[in-house]
């Protein structure tokens, strides 16, 4: 609007912000140019066609956030209650001014949202015409919550809470020859990462029965931090697809204020489509029978969570994180180790077995380690040979008892559930970092034969109500 009054007063050519950014830049598709860190642009100054001196007061308009305070009743006692609110308000001020504060948005902030834009659309854009047949892009989002209705209803069911709502969490996946959307319907009005990853769940189980050869995730999702870029998603991010298979998680944020794409599209379908059938006299007063009444009447494919599901996926979550700095700026994490993501300020695809160098990279680990290793503890029923052998034998009284796996030359930590000829059936841990361990969301149980047990071990020591960990050297 600065611009648009600008332009009107003839101290401008252009109210367009794109080519008044291309005005101050050497190169607008430049990252060092758009972020004003060029050495050659970063001072220079708008183009224009009369002294804004000349013109004196002048007024326009100008979106303000401020706060704003209001009296509230409550059990008889008047309370303040203060509320954050942005609106449209007219401005006055020296059209010079005006001018120097354009400049000043140009140079702080509205050059590099422009960037981010141009950028995070072009390289998704490019990885999708690019996609293999080992990757998937999965664009994610959240659908405003659908009100629960009747056909037909007695005036009192529009007070109160007497509406339930249905809470959606909507996917489009492209795999290299095909699009799927999925949609996630719960009565739980979280919308928290363990929601997030409760709702992921049946469309990764989904993904893993029919495209076994994808192992490469790649997320796409707007930017909220109590959603997807957080933390929490992070940690969840970096543990649970592993425990389902996959190799590599890539997580690619939209910039702020431009996030709708197809999955917004996917809410809205089958909330019209649930609309259609309450006026064709269906009763919908809950999630559940939501979920039932559309299942056969659309082609989006249909999941239903139960709240204990985000429950037990809210369990996962550590009780502190390390803090990760300048997380509202950054547009990419990638996970390719669990308990380990890296971040950077924007996306880039150049390398998709690992992490490339572009934008400078910051690792972080989640799964914080802890000093020294896994030491066996040999006890009866174990050769006397030394700590690290297999086992002599296999019998009966092995069950229920710790022991060491090798997994693609890896140890891991299990209980021994079952035993056969020369082979045992071992449910075993996680790793979460260097001796610490977890159990998986979903049930890891196969069986080793005997030469990949290492030995039995005491029962490892438990950290906090997620992790255990080995007895250190």
């Amino acid at each position: 609007m600065k611009a648009s009054k600008l332009k009107q007063l003839g101290i401008i050519d252009s109210q367009n912000v794109i080519t008044l950014a291309a005005e101050l830049c050497c190169n607008a598709d430049n990252k060092v140019c758009m972020y004003r860190e060029c050495m050659t642009c970063k001072n220079k100054s708008l183009t224009s066609l009369k002294n804004p001196s000349e013109t004196g007061i002048t007024w326009w308009y100008q979106w303000v956030t401020k706060k704003e305070e209001y009296e509230k009743e409550i059990e008889g006692e008047k309370e303040k209650i203060a509320v954050t609110k942005t609106v449209k308000q007219i401005c006055e001020g020296n059209a010079q001014h005006l001018f120097e504060d354009l400049e000043k948005d140009l140079n702080g902030r509205v050059c590099k949202h422009l960037f981010n834009i141009k950028h995070q659309y072009a390289q998704l854009q490019s990885l999708h015409r690019t996609l293999r047949d080992d990757e998937v892009i999965l664009h994610v989002d959240y659908a405003e919550n659908w009100q629960c209705k009747y056909a037909k209803e007695v005036q009192q069911v529009h007070f109160g809470a007497s509406h339930r709502q249905a809470t959606l969490h909507n996917v489009v996946m492209y795999t290299s020859n095909n699009t799927l959307s999925f949609c996630t319907l719960s009565p739980s009005m979280k919308h928290d990462p363990a929601a997030i990853w409760a709702q992921l769940d049946p469309v990764l189980q989904f993904l893993k029965v029919n495209y076994p050869r994808v192992d490469k995730l790649f997320f796409i999702s707007d930017g909220p931090t109590m959603q997807y870029r957080g933390k929490k998603n992070f940690y969840l991010m970096s543990i649970i697809p592993f425990q389902m298979g996959f190799r590599t998680v890539n997580w690619s944020f939209l910039e702020a204020g431009h996030g709708k794409g197809p999955a917004d599209g996917v809410g809205a379908t089958i909330k019209r489509t649930a609309d259609t059938q309450v006026a064709r006299g269906s009763d919908i007063p809950s999630a559940k029978t939501l979920y039932e009444t559309l299942r056969t009447l659309t082609k989006v494919h249909l999941f239903y969570v139960e709240d204990d599901q985000i429950s037990r996926v809210s369990a996962l979550l550590p009780k502190e994180l390390p803090t990760i700095k300048g997380t509202l700026s950054l547009h990419q994490v990638i996970c390719t180790t669990p308990g380990t993501i890296y971040h950077r300020v924007l996306s880039c695809f150049c390398e998709r077995e690992g992490v490339c160098g572009c934008f400078q990279p910051k690792a972080v680990d989640l799964a914080p380690q802890t000093v020294g290793s896994i030491e066996p503890q040999i006890i009866e029923g174990t050769s006397g040979r030394g700590p690290l052998c297999p086992l002599d034998e296999i019998t009966e009284d092995l069950k229920g008892k710790w022991c060491i796996v090798i997994y693609e030359n890896d140890p891991y930590p299990g209980i021994i559930e079952d035993v056969d000829e020369g082979a045992v059936e071992v449910k075993v841990m996680c790793s979460a970092g260097q001796n610490k361990f977890f159990w998986p969301l979903i049930e890891d149980k196969i069986w080793y034969t005997q030469d990949n047990v290492m030995t039995l071990i005491s029962p490892p020591e438990k950290i906090n109500s997620r992790h255990v960990q080995g007895k250190c050297n």
